[in-house]
């Protein structure tokens, strides 16, 4: 009898620390980045708007430069797991900058296109 209740108590404790691991990870539908473009250098002239980054489109290139080339993104979120690569042109191809945390990124602009490249 108690054999069985302490084989039940670790059976639930092991899935519920399964379960809290697997929650770490935001869902594919959620942002995993929030930015905001600038057609100038220095993330504080020209403002271009904001541009989320959903989970689904990770490791994916996106098209930036149909909201006109931006010279300078501004990171104001990114999910732990991810880094922002941004590129010359649309096809991801020219890297131009990489970054991992929040700020501004500019000076070796205009960006083209970008990829939220993420270990999970």
């Amino acid at each position: 009898m108690y054999g069985l209740s302490l084989l039940l108590t670790t059976a639930l404790a092991l899935g519920t620390a399964t379960l809290t691991a697997a929650t770490d990870t935001p869902p594919v539908q959620n942002k995993w980045a929030q930015l905001r473009l600038f057609g100038a250098p220095g993330c504080s002239a020209d403002n271009m708007g904001e541009m989320g980054v959903y989970g689904y489109e990770r490791n994916t290139c996106l098209d930036i430069a149909q909201y006109g080339a931006p010279d300078a993104v501004n990171i104001s979120s990114i999910f732990d797991e991810c880094e922002l690569y941004l590129y010359e042109d649309a096809g991801c191809s020219v890297e131009k900058s990489i970054a991992v945390s929040t700020g501004c990124v500019d000076g070796a602009g205009p960006y083209g296109g970008l990829i939220l490249s993420c270990s999970v």
